[in-house]
């Protein structure tokens, strides 16, 4: 049976994935049958590209994505549009669906950046808090 899966590559403490098509009895970084695409968690956002057309033809082909993969591919939305592609339904619903897609993504994607301010935002007074006590200690000591 072939499974989609991430591939470890990259050095010690900088892990980088390859998304590959493998034959499911082989090792994690075993030979795999297709190069799919990539999958960076390092970088803010993490980096994923991913080769549709290719992904498509083995879910086809009746492979099987892994869990971290087949979260990759919803991250990424590929997952949706296949998803309407393979429903009968009209050009203008899909293209619809795929809209309302992108705006809760960006929501979503605007959100985090707000939280990660906040979040960076809530640890800075702490820092010039301690600053002015120093300052307040070395006034006093003059």
């Amino acid at each position: 049976m072939v499974k989609i899966r991430l591939m470890r590559m990259g050095r010690k403490k900088i892990p980088f994935y390859r998304i590959v098509a493998v034959d499911s009895r082989k090792k994690r970084d075993g030979a795999y049958i297709e190069k799919l695409g990539f999958y960076n968690p390092l970088t803010s956002p993490a980096t994923i590209q991913i080769n549709g057309e290719r992904v498509r033809h083995w879910i086809d082909q009746g492979a099987k994505p892994s869990d971290t993969v087949h979260d990759l591919l919803k991250k990424t939305g590929w997952l949706h549009r296949w998803n309407l592609e393979t429903q009968e339904i009209p050009e203008e619903i899909k293209k619809i669906e795929l809209k309302k897609w992108e705006e809760q993504q960006a929501k979503r994607q605007e959100k985090e950046k707000q939280a990660h301010e906040k979040k960076k935002s809530a640890a800075m007074p702490a820092v010039v808090v301690e600053d002015d006590a120093k300052a307040k200690t070395e006034a006093e000591a003059e």
